[in-house]
């Protein structure tokens, strides 16, 4: 179980780490905000696999996400899971942080882009795992919704971060280069 501990008969959770989402909340409120990182606006996250499904919770959240969504720099998804916009019914219990519903996210998703739309647009980058050569665009599917993705040179999901790291790097470089320009 995620952020919990065997002690004998028990499983005894760790304050904020009860689901990889409530971790990166309180990762971010108790440790990121009161970095350098954050007052100078130049966060770098890179999240692989579900990772990128507790970095939506974040960037999602009604309070924190605006915070976030103005202090990230550049996030880099790798081969991640996250969905956008969030799922409805009982999949919406594996999104606990957002007090709004999948169906009212869906419905902002239908009127046009949302704040974190633009953010996906502008600040973020996917790597996914593929035959193709490393940094190949992929533009189809669920790949057109947002974030750009890119091939990250391996079908190995689990190699997707090695494979990738090098042009994960260097979109950060860029990113910090370009800073406030949303470029």
């Amino acid at each position: 179980m995620p952020g919990g501990a065997q002690n004998r008969d028990k499983l005894i959770f760790m304050k904020g780490s009860e689901t990889p989402q409530r971790h990166v909340l309180y990762c971010w409120e108790n440790i990121i905000m009161s970095t350098e990182s954050f007052r100078r606006k130049s966060v770098l996250v890179a999240c692989h696999s579900w990772g990128g499904v507790a970095m939506m919770s974040l960037l999602r959240h009604g309070k924190l996400g605006p915070h976030a969504r103005e202090s990230i720099c550049a996030v880099a998804f790798m081969d991640s899971v996250h969905r956008h916009p969030e799922p409805a019914g009982l999949s919406r219990l594996l999104f606990v942080c957002s007090k709004r519903d999948g169906k009212e996210q869906r419905e902002d998703f239908r009127k046009g882009a949302t704040e974190t739309d633009r953010f996906l647009a502008t600040k973020c980058r996917g790597w996914i795992k593929s035959d193709q050569p490393l940094d190949r665009s992929l533009r189809r599917g669920r790949y057109e919704q947002g974030t750009p993705y890119v091939s990250a040179g391996t079908n190995d999901h689990d190699r997707v971060p090695s494979f990738s790291r090098s042009s994960v790097l260097e979109f950060f470089k860029f990113r910090l280069n370009h800073n406030g320009d949303n470029k």
